[in-house]
């Protein structure tokens, strides 16, 4: 019996699920709206986003959010890699590593779509993984609504 294209995006689906519980971690603090500390002391950018600088007014809604959602929590990490070995992780300017961060009850809202969804963010053209295309399309839907960031946009 053959399988159809549907039943086997729902196994992937319950494939991802089932191995983000083995890379979950509690957040311990978040340190900017685009930086957390997770338990034990390990630091990580959240992938794909740049947050507003300190200075801008929307930096603390943006700081505020993401404390919200992820401070104290259990979340998923996937950490951005080239080759899928802990050689290839890639680190930014600042040496740290990059991760996709998912969140909530079910560890399936990734933070870096609600700061961009909010206008709380803007996409990190430099440091994009290539499986977070999508975010440009946030990002633009966001600026369409001149929210966040976007409100006085040109």
């Amino acid at each position: 019996m053959k399988t159809s294209p549907l039943a086997a995006m729902l196994v992937l689906a319950m494939a991802v699920t089932a191995a983000a519980g083995g890379n979950t971690r509690t957040v311990a603090v978040v340190v900017e709206p685009d930086l957390v500390e997770l338990a034990g002391g390990w630091r990580t950018r959240i992938a794909g986003v740049v947050a507003p600088e300190p200075e801008t007014p929307l930096h603390q809604q943006a700081l505020e959010l993401s404390r919200s959602l992820l401070e104290g929590e259990l979340v998923a990490i996937f950490t951005w890699t080239t080759d899928n070995t802990a050689r290839g992780i890639v680190y930014g300017p600042d040496g740290l590593p990059f991760a996709k961060i998912l969140c909530g009850p079910d560890r399936a809202t990734d933070i870096a779509e609600v700061l961009l969804e909010r206008g709380l963010a803007r996409v990190d053209r430099d440091h994009l993984p290539p499986d977070c295309g999508h975010y440009r399309d946030i990002e633009r839907r966001a600026r369409q609504r001149r929210i966040g960031i976007w409100a006085e946009a040109d």
